[in-house]
């Protein structure tokens, strides 16, 4: 696939500003409503990117409530923690990359001093796993253990997650590779 940069173009004309308006809240206000199909797609497009001799595990929590969210940057959260699990079992005999959501009733994360984030998204994978000296710093900017990385991806991730008022956490699951959680709040009307 490849991808062609657009001349940049002006957004819209001054009279035109307050239809515009209109149309971004009410785009805004599906993409609230509908965050969850940003999680089925992320994980439809890995099931369609993965060939058939790789292993991929999906394990969704069918009580799973709407969250708090906008569309487009969670998809970007997924398919970016997605992409780095793909590329950590790249070199691994029989790769395995797991999916997991989970409705964390009663038992929630929270933010210090906010609300309660009962909805959890995990992308876990055997791969190499994050070495311990660089756990402390992973989502700093410029921290990258790819060779060509930039070391932007996982700053991104936890912004676009913060700015979700959710939290990102990194662990070592028992079987080695890495596990990233994301924790979101749920959706009030």
């Amino acid at each position: 696939m490849t991808h062609s940069p657009t001349k940049p173009t002006p957004l819209f004309p001054a009279p035109e500003w307050t239809s515009v308006s209109a149309q971004m809240a009410a785009q805004l206000a599906h993409e609230i409503r509908n965050p969850l199909l940003s999680i089925k797609g992320a994980a439809q497009l890995l099931e369609k990117v993965v060939s058939a001799e790789d292993k991929t595990l999906a394990d969704y929590d069918p009580s799973l409530p709407n969250v708090a969210g906008l569309r487009e940057p969670l998809i970007q959260v997924l398919l970016n923690l997605i992409k780095n699990a793909v590329d950590a079992v790249e070199k691994i005999a029989n790769p395995t990359i797991t999916i997991t959501t989970r409705y964390l009733v009663g038992e929630s994360m929270q933010r210090t001093g906010g609300r309660k984030l009962p909805v959890a998204i995990s992308i876990t994978d055997n791969g190499v796993g994050v070495p311990a000296e660089l756990e402390a710093r992973l989502f700093t900017p410029f921290t990258t253990t790819k060779p060509s990385g930039k070391g932007l991806g996982l700053a991104i991730v936890a912004r676009i997650v913060e700015e979700h008022g959710g939290l990102i956490a990194h662990d070592r699951p028992a079987v080695g590779g890495a596990r990233f959680t994301v924790y979101l709040p749920l959706f009030v009307a």
